[in-house]
């Protein structure tokens, strides 16, 4: 194990609910936490955020099959606390159909790969799911061989064109099996379980039947729209690309958009762990223009006493199963990375949040030094207390942001965020409240919610949406898209988000989503 190293206390005072202060060695020990600390989607992007020029949470991939009797630890997890000396602090796993191999499948285990991330979040781990899906004109449980595509050929383009065309059979299978995962997701946040969600990864590369597809960004924009209708809010969206050489072109032009996206983590394969391309590191972090980005998979673990001197925004890295020993890494390795006090491990996170993340050892009446300084009381809204009064909201940088007059998001869902010298609301009503009324207005964001004094409002149109009458800003259930006023030609029709169109005139107009479809008052056009 590693010694005395030091925490973010911001990290920790995230970290509110308790554990035991000792990491189990031995895999059937009784001493287990009861409560994983990070509890919601705004506190695992805080926790993030936190290490992205600090220090980086190591983590390792694992499947079902790897367990050694108990759903904690695996055998590959364990692997790494015999060669590092602790757990990694990121648990990564699969909830789609990669691993088939010898007759295993981990398709028809999604219940019991549940019952593993529950058991690894209360232990105090960060969890990762990555999906590798099969398409669905092939059976839910169809492997690698599956999921893969042989060398030279390409998913037809037809399939996908089904596939994102309501009603047709691939269509609706295809949506069937979003459902069947979303169900997954919506009990783990029921469960107060956040998640790194990392689903059609290395679409730049010509392996998985995604890949390089024109309509990728398509494929990818159904599927988070689909979980943000069945009220999916516990997921970060990460996007991972393939790492791609020098005389290769950029991913960028697979990047969904900003809306789509939480965290921004390229899949990087080199034999060393000073190897890592700054080229692929600054690309990230101009694509993502502030968001975290980290390693989604690695083969040899990044060495950071090297590359944390060049890219220190890195906030993880997860190595794939199969390279947590061998050639890849060894105890050298092991030794280089565990071996840093700036790596967190899983003991990192249980210690840091049973001592509720004050890290000084100095304050024994829970109450913060009277230095003025911002520090989180830990209660999951992000305000603060600095030893003489509550703070105002805040994101980044040692807790407060630039005194530079720009507003941030602080991340925490509800479009607060500080621009340095007071808190921004996204909407200018009355000293930033609206009034009571329980009238829904537009706060300006872009994404047509608002507020009506009490409480968010869901996405609504214009005029009251039927003439004047409907008072609640909601319009009528009865499946008709209405235009909600805000130039992008999306609607609500009581129950869900509409698909662009123009008029109801029977002619096919470019919607201007760049994929050249359109709507002719009746159903969405054909391509042209």
């Amino acid at each position: 194990m590693k010694n005395a190293k030091k925490i973010l206390s911001t990290l920790g005072l995230v970290m509110s609910l308790q554990f035991g202060c000792e990491l189990p060695k031995d895999p059937n020990s009784e001493t287990v936490a009861q409560n994983s600390a990070l509890n919601s989607k705004a506190d695992l992007l805080n926790l993030l955020n936190q290490m992205s020029g600090n220090q980086i949470l190591s983590g390792q991939e694992s499947t079902y099959w790897d367990q050694s009797g108990n759903l904690f630890p695996t055998t590959r997890d364990t692997t790494v606390r015999n060669r590092g000396g602790d757990y990694p602090a990121l648990f990564s796993t699969d909830f789609g159909d990669f691993h088939n191999q010898n007759g295993r499948n981990d398709a028809p285990r999604r219940s019991e790969i549940l019952d593993m991330i529950k058991a690894y979040h209360d232990q105090g781990s960060i969890i990762m799911l990555n999906y590798h899906l099969c398409p669905p004109d092939l059976p839910d449980g169809c492997g690698f061989n599956g999921v893969a595509r042989p060398r030279g050929y390409n998913y037809p383009s037809y399939k996908i064109d089904q596939i994102l065309e309501d009603g047709t059979s691939l269509n609706r299978e295809h949506m069937r099996r979003l459902d069947e995962i979303a169900d997954y997701l919506l009990i783990l946040q029921q469960d107060n379980i956040p998640v790194m969600w990392r689903p059609f990864h290395e679409m730049n590369g010509a392996w998985f039947w995604w890949g390089e597809s024109d309509r990728y960004i398509e494929l990818y924009r159904q599927m988070y729209r689909h979980f943000e209708s069945r009220g999916v809010r516990n997921a970060l969206w990460v996007w991972s690309p393939n790492y791609w050489s020098p005389n290769e072109e950029s991913p960028r032009k697979y990047y969904p958009g900003d809306a789509y996206v939480d965290v921004l983590a390229p899949d990087i394969y080199v034999d060393r762990g000073h190897e890592y391309d700054k080229r692929i590191y600054d690309e990230m972090l101009s694509l993502g223009n502030g968001k975290p980005i980290g390693i989604g998979e690695n083969a040899t673990m990044p060495d950071w006493p090297t590359l944390s001197a060049e890219q220190p925004r890195w906030a993880f890295f997860c190595t794939w199963w199969g390279y947590e020993a061998g050639n890849h890494n060894t105890q050298y390795n092991y030794d280089r990375v565990y071996g840093d006090s700036r790596v967190l491990t899983l003991g990192d996170m249980q210690n840091n949040s049973s001592s509720g993340g004050n890290t000084s050892g100095n304050n024994t009446n829970n109450q913060p030094p009277g230095d003025g300084v911002c520090r989180d009381d830990g209660d999951g809204d992000r305000f603060g207390w600095n030893g003489t009064e509550t703070c105002e909201r805040w994101p980044l940088n040692n807790n407060e942001p630039p005194n530079d007059g720009v507003c941030r998001d602080d991340g925490d869902g509800d479009r607060f965020g500080w621009n340095g010298t007071e808190t921004c609301e996204r909407w200018p009503l009355n000293n930033n409240e609206p009034p009571n009324d329980g009238v829904c207005r537009d706060d300006g964001d872009g994404d047509r919610y608002g507020w009506n004094g009490s409480g968010t409002c869901e996405r609504w149109p214009v005029n009251d949406n039927s003439g004047g009458s409907n008072t609640t800003n909601h319009p009528p259930s009865d499946g008709v898209c209405r235009d909600d006023g805000d130039d992008d030609r999306y609607g609500w029709n009581g129950s869900g988000s509409c698909e662009r169109w123009p008029s109801n005139d029977g002619t096919c107009l470019d919607d201007g989503d760049g994929d050249r479809y359109g709507w002719n008052g009746v159903q969405s056009c054909i391509r042209w």
